[in-house]
């Protein structure tokens, strides 16, 4: 597991999303994939995920 800061975790996922986006993606499937991709970090990084989501 990589250790994340708040904000490295939080762009990170902003840059995915937009990534998915960029590829005529739809917004279901870039959450499903950052869902996905950023599953089971830890206790913290996952609220962080689903507020990022939010």
């Amino acid at each position: 597991m990589e250790d994340w800061t708040y904000d490295e975790l939080f762009e990170t996922i902003q840059e995915v999303y937009k990534e998915f986006l960029s590829q005529n993606r739809g917004c279901r499937h870039a959450i499903a994939r950052i869902v996905d991709d950023f599953n089971n970090l830890g206790k913290i990084e996952d609220i962080i995920v689903d507020v990022a989501i939010g």
